[in-house]
């Protein structure tokens, strides 16, 4: 992939379905083998339980995420990692759109898991 500068007024956002919650999102970059996008998490919305067949990171820019099922609420600054197949769910947690950034490996497919 050859160098790309883009700005913050040049970046195309879109709404997107992620496990049946629309939400808003920016990639930034995804080569097949890895990619990063921006996603802003609606309050008190999350995706219900799911996992993914491969690893996901998770960088908190702005608001507040509680993770589950550990019941633990990241911060601006915080991260979390999560293994291939781990069941969780994010939540936004303040009263404005919690903002992260979401690297991954791809290809990457997400399943709700059942009874949620």
């Amino acid at each position: 992939m050859a160098n790309l500068h883009v700005s913050e007024q040049e970046r195309p956002w879109e709404i997107r379905d992620i496990v049946g919650m629309p939400m808003e999102m920016a990639e930034l970059c995804n080569d097949g083998n890895c990619s990063a996008r921006i996603v802003k998490m609606f309050p008190g919305k999350g995706f219900g339980l799911h996992r993914h067949d491969t690893w996901v990171m998770v960088f908190v820019l702005s608001g507040k995420l509680r993770v589950m099922p550990e019941d633990r609420i990241v911060e601006p600054g915080g991260f979390y990692f999560v293994e291939p197949g781990t069941e969780h769910d994010e939540i936004g947690m303040e009263d404005e759109d919690t903002t992260v950034l979401v690297i991954r490996d791809e290809p990457n497919k997400q399943y709700p898991v059942s009874g949620t």
